[in-house]
């Protein structure tokens, strides 16, 4: 025979705590009669899920105000028990202190965490028609194998689709002109001044259709009409022009000639994965060859609202196969196109070409992981003190049960002294968060927007929740155990303190797994980071200084300028405290300009892709790349070619001498082969490379100085400087600053990880502490017997430490193999890595074993040295 079917009897029992006694039997008979209703039409399971909700909605107002009996009419009773909830809060100054102080910790780092995830995820939501803005992306294949994937494509290619998609609304270009050349603008006035950027991009007139970049003054639809005219932002026309109106003003750009300012765009906002100052109407780089070849331009695609992405994407692929067919490598070169949603770039693009570092996206959901963890720890910290801290307090339940106080008003009592903990705990941890924005920003190393309060109306409610929920769980389950045995309260005993022991050693298992794991993470990447900085990159990284040779618009080919670079390097390069100098057009750290393809000598048709430096005769001197085989460049010889030996690898040639003579790219003679050496980090593999004379776009001069002799040779090269270029700025880095920036967010993960590791062993700690002081009470007269029958303070610290070693040694056990597989996982990602050491977690053990034993040892000597006349007088 079946059971009858019942309604689920928690939710029953929520429906006779809440609902007033003079209407409980109707709402009750009409909820059981719409679950039997309910059985026969929809099954067991819905009828029960439709109960619970009906339930819930009956929990309101107009209902629970009308409750005579309930805890929350009586203002008196309620006045009463804040009063005796901050009593008991200074009462017990020290316990109060740290129980606040955990929790407060705990919500603070939440705060902190959640608000730099919503600033990165929300990255250029700010656009009104973000959600229908693509990027178009493409990935090339020579011969079927995949050479790269990269964030700019051809320029043809946005005309082409909005020719030819329907679902493409509108597009626009963006041209970084400043990638090959440095822009010199200045401005005509009484202190006429000039001043380099690098970060200046042609658009086309759809650009402010597109984005949502407002205008502080001229007109969106007619600024970008028309050549050689500049949108700048707030700052630059400050910047250039102080408080003058800027409209029509104009600004030189040399090589480029006059620009006209034609509108002035707020700031970017922080959150965008652009960045720029200033905008050009579009010109014309390009001409009919490149349209097709030169994968140098970003493209943007606004669709039509409600587009088939993926049919659109497809169409798309057809659209551009047609044109790119027409090439004359057609059949070897095949390129694929993806559409990129503009709010997915930041955190997840880390293609070829972007236009700058994207967010980690691996960084922010480790910070979320991070957040729940240490939120965890204090959660469990609070649970623990707060059931602690109820031991003294038994005798008083006692009273207030026998003297006739029912269990609600005893868990409205806990309530309102655990509420109150956790409003003091969440008004410290917003003052924390205030005055620790600017720490984290420097943590960071971004000025991270407050997101937190930008919706009130959605924050507001998850932190009132939040709070009211762990108020009531904190309350439910002392209130349950100890009203449960009135009694036994009344004599003070704490025979119940033992019940769900083994929850409660879960739960400081789980704090010290977690603590462990933590501090492991930090040794190890501190590890992986100080190993990828302390690896030889294959050439001299130190004791280099790289100046910007400003190069202009077609300075490359200008005679006057190359040589004004040339004086400037033989005017320098025989002082004392300078080894050497050289010339080239790109340095070790940066993302290589020209990537091309280098077809197989011997009547090989075969196609490898190659990455191309221009240099002059100094540069692998100044470096210390090795030779592997044959010869430096001649300053004689234009057409000539140095490989690395992947590249000779890749062409073929197994031994490096045997690359010597032959013939690239028509008649380029091979004429030697240097070892390999990292052009970018560690973290990825070494590409193939080639070299070649300086011929265009030497945009950087590299000056290996003399140990001690900084100082002195950067005066010495600035005063040269502004003889030979009085026009031009001298700006200058230095090379091993510029290289190790690639491992930025790798040194931002080590020190989140340091800092919030050493915040959850502190909360981790505390936690110890409530448990200790929670088994040391309950042991008082065990210790008092032992002490009077002799035992040593030895044996008893042994004891009571055993406790803590047990639930230490469970922790490592589980903690030993997991932080083996995470480590494992995220080295996975780097081509050069450490090996996953267990000396690592056992490091991580060792710190949290001394910490937490430092922590409890305070109350273990306590509990040592009590009078064993009073541990008898317990109960």
């Amino acid at each position: 025979m079946q059971p009858i079917p019942t309604p689920p009897h928690c939710v029953t029992q929520l429906l006779r705590w809440f609902c007033p006694a003079n209407l409980l039997e109707e709402i009750e008979g009409d909820l059981f009669q719409k679950f039997e209703r309910d059985v026969n039409q929809f099954g067991v399971r819905k009828a029960k899920r439709r109960f619970t909700w009906n339930v819930i909605r009956y929990f309101r107002p107009g209902i629970v105000m009308r409750n005579k009996v309930t805890l929350f009419n009586n203002n008196m009773l309620i006045t009463n028990h804040f009063r005796f909830a901050w009593r008991n809060l200074f009462r017990h100054k020290v316990f109060s202190a740290i129980n606040i102080a955990g929790l407060t910790l705990g919500m603070a780092v939440c705060m902190i965490i959640t608000n730099y995830v919503l600033f990165e995820k929300s990255y250029d939501s700010f656009h009104e028609k973000g959600k229908n803005i693509f990027r178009v992306t493409y990935s090339r294949f020579i011969d079927n194998k995949f050479q790269f994937q990269k964030a700019q494509t051809f320029p043809a290619v946005g005309e082409t689709l909005k020719a030819s998609v329907p679902e493409v609304e509108n597009f626009t270009r963006i041209f970084p002109a400043t990638t090959y050349v440095e822009a010199i603008l200045s401005v005509d006035g009484n202190d006429q001044k000039s001043y380099s950027e690098s970060s200046i991009y042609a658009v086309d007139s759809t650009f402010l259709k597109v984005f949502s970049f407002p205008l502080i003054r001229g007109n969106a639809n007619t600024a970008l009409i028309g050549e050689k005219k500049f949108i700048i932002s707030s700052t630059i026309a400050n910047k250039f022009f102080g408080s003058e109106d800027v409209l029509g003003k104009t600004i030189h750009w040399e090589g480029m000639g006059d620009w006209t300012v034609s509108g002035v765009f707020k700031d970017l906002p922080e959150n965008s994965h652009m960045k720029f100052n200033l905008i050009t109407s579009w010109m014309n780089v390009y001409g009919e060859r490149s349209a097709w070849n030169w994968d140098g331009f970003y493209t943007y695609l606004l669709l039509k609202p409600n587009a088939d992405l993926s049919k659109t994407e497809t169409l798309i692929q057809q659209v551009l196969d047609e044109k790119l067919n027409e090439r004359p490598d057609a059949n070897r070169v095949k390129s694929t196109f993806q559409l990129q949603p503009l709010r997915d770039i930041h955190l997840t693009s880390h293609l070829d070409g972007e236009i700058q570092a994207n967010g980690n996206q691996t960084l922010v959901f480790t910070l979320q992981i991070i957040a729940i963890l240490i939120l965890s720890l204090a959660l469990i910290n609070y649970y623990n003190l707060s059931l602690a801290r109820i031991i003294k307090r038994v005798k008083e339940v006692g009273v207030r049960k026998i003297n006739g106080s029912s269990r609600l008003q005893l868990i409205g009592l806990f309530f309102i002294e655990s509420f109150t903990f956790n409003i003091i705990s969440f008004i410290l941890a917003v003052v924390i968060f205030i005055f620790s924005t600017q720490a984290f920003n420097n943590l960071v190393e971004k000025p991270v927007l407050q997101m937190l309060w930008l919706h009130p109306d959605i924050t507001i409610p998850y932190i009132g929740f939040f709070i009211l929920f762990i108020s009531l769980i904190t309350a439910l389950y002392p209130a349950k155990i100890i009203t449960a045995h009135p009694i036994v309260a009344l004599k003070g005993s704490n025979k119940f303190a033992s019940h769900k022991g083994h929850f409660r050693k879960s739960l400081l298992i789980l704090q010290l797994l977690t603590t462990i794991v933590l501090v492991s993470g930090t040794i190890l990447i501190c590890q992986q980071v100080n190993f990828m900085l302390s690896q030889n990159p294959g050439f001299n990284l130190n004791q280099n200084l790289v100046i910007k040779t400003m190069a202009g618009a077609g300075a490359e080919m200008d005679s006057a300028f190359i040589n004004k670079l040339n004086l400037f390097k033989n005017k320098t390069k025989d002082r004392p405290e300078i080894n050497n100098i050289t010339i080239s057009s790109n340095i070790p750290g940066r993302e290589n300009d020209w990537i091309g393809r280098l077809m197989k000598p011997d009547g090989n048709n075969e196609l490898i892709t190659t990455s191309r430096t221009r240099i002059d005769t100094d540069f692998f001197d100044t470096y210390g790349i090795q030779f592997a085989a044959g010869r430096n460049l001649s300053s004689e010889i234009s057409k000539q070619v140095v490989l690395n030996l992947s590249a000779a690898s890749l062409l073929g040639y197994s031994n490096p001498q045997d690359a010597l003579g032959n013939k690239l790219m028509g008649d380029y003679e091979i004429v030697g082969v240097v070892n390999d050496y990292h052009e970018r980090s560690l973290q990825q593999p070494i590409q193939p490379a080639m070299f070649t004379p300086g011929q265009g776009y030497m945009k950087y001069i590299t000056v290996n100085i003399k140990p001690g002799d900084f100082g002195v040779a950067v005066e010495s090269l600035k005063r040269e400087w502004k003889i030979i270029y009085p026009e031009k700025p001298f700006e200058y880095f230095f090379l091993d600053d510029f290289f190790n920036r690639q491992y930025q967010q790798e040194k931002q993960l080590e020190k989140v990880f340091a800092y919030f590791s050493g915040i959850g062993l502190f909360i981790a700690c505390l936690g110890l502490f409530g448990f200790t002081y929670y088994v040391s009470h309950q042991r008082i007269k065990e210790i008092g017997i032992r002490k009077t029958l002799g035992a040593s303070a030895s044996s008893l610290l042994r004891l009571l430490s055993t406790e803590f070693i047990i639930l230490l040694l469970i922790a490592c056990v589980i903690a030993i193999p997991l932080s083996y597989f995470l480590s494992t996982e995220w080295l996975s990602h780097y081509t050069t890595s450490i090996q996953p050491n267990p000396s690592t977690v056992l490091y991580a053990i060792l710190i949290v074993g001394i910490m937490a034993f430092i922590s409890i040892l305070f109350l273990l000597l306590k509990a040592i040295r009590i009078n064993p006349s009073e541990s008898l007088k317990h109960e």
